[in-house]
C-alpha cells in the first residue's frame, strides 16, 4: 500500500512539472531536524527541501509545501515569469489576501547570507501591526543562462512569530534554500564558467 502511495504521489508531481529527489545527508546542515534534504526542480530552477516536507500538486505550476511538526508550515511555490511588482502585488491575493495598509507594514528583506548577495532571494514581508502573523513573498534567484521569459519560483508563506516551531521551520526552509543556491552558483560562475 505504501509503495502505491509513493509511486502515486511520484507520478502526480512528475505529471505537474515537478520532480522530487532525497539526497544524501550533508554535513553541517542546520537544526537536528535537518538530516537529509528533498530535492525539488521545478518553475525552470532546482532547490531543496528539508527532511520530512512534502510537496502536494495545486494544479498548474503551482506547489503547497508542507513543513513538519503538530503546526506545519505551509508554503505555496508558483512559477511566473514576472517580477513581483511590491508588496501589493495582485498575484499574492489568492494566497496572502490584500495588502491592508492601514494595518499592515511591508518591506524588502533577503533571504541567505549577506556575503552572497548572488544568491540571495529577495523576499517582501508583510506584517501585521497587532498579532503575530507575518507574510512573505520570497523570489527565488533566476538561474544565469536562463532565457528572458522563462518561468521562475516565487514562494508564498505565512508564519507565526509566536510560533517557535513556525520559527524552526522557516529557518530550516531558508537554510536549504541557500544551500541549493550557494550549490548552483559554485557549479557556474555569472559568466557561466566553471570557478
Amino acid at each position: 500500500m505504501r509503495l502505491r502511495t509513493v509511486l502515486a504521489v511520484t507520478s502526480s508531481l512528475l505529471m505537474a512539472g515537478c520532480s522530487l529527489s532525497e539526497s544524501p545527508p550533508r554535513s553541517g546542515s542546520p537544526g537536528a531536524a535537518v538530516s537529509q534534504l528533498q530535492d525539488v526542480q521545478a518553475c525552470s530552477t532546482a532547490f531543496s527541501l528539508p527532511a520530512g516536507w512534502r510537496v502536494q500538486p495545486l494544479g498548474e505550476e503551482r506547489w503547497m509545501l508542507h513543513g513538519t511538526g503538530a503546526r506545519p508550515l505551509q508554503v505555496t511555490l508558483q512559477c511566473r515569469t514576472l517580477s513581483l511588482d511590491g508588496p501589493a502585488d495582485p498575484v499574492l491575493e489568492p494566497v496572502l489576501g490584500p495588502l491592508d495598509t492601514a494595518a499592515m507594514n511591508a518591506k524588502r528583506i533577503y533571504w541567505g547570507t549577506p556575503t552572497e548577495p548572488l544568491h540571495q532571494a529577495v523576499a517582501i514581508e508583510r506584517r501585521w501591526m497587532e498579532g503575530s502573523e507575518v507574510q512573505e513573498a520570497v523570489e527565488l534567484p533566476r538561474m544565469v543562462d536562463d532565457p528572458a521569459g522563462a518561468p521562475h519560483a516565487l514562494l508564498m508563506l505565512r508564519w507565526d512569530e509566536a510560533d517557535a516551531s513556525h520559527i524552526q521551520q522557516r529557518e530550516a526552509l531558508i537554510a536549504s534554500l541557500t544551500q541549493s543556491l550557494e550549490a548552483s552558483g559554485a557549479a557556474k560562475d555569472t559568466t557561466g564558467t566553471a570557478p
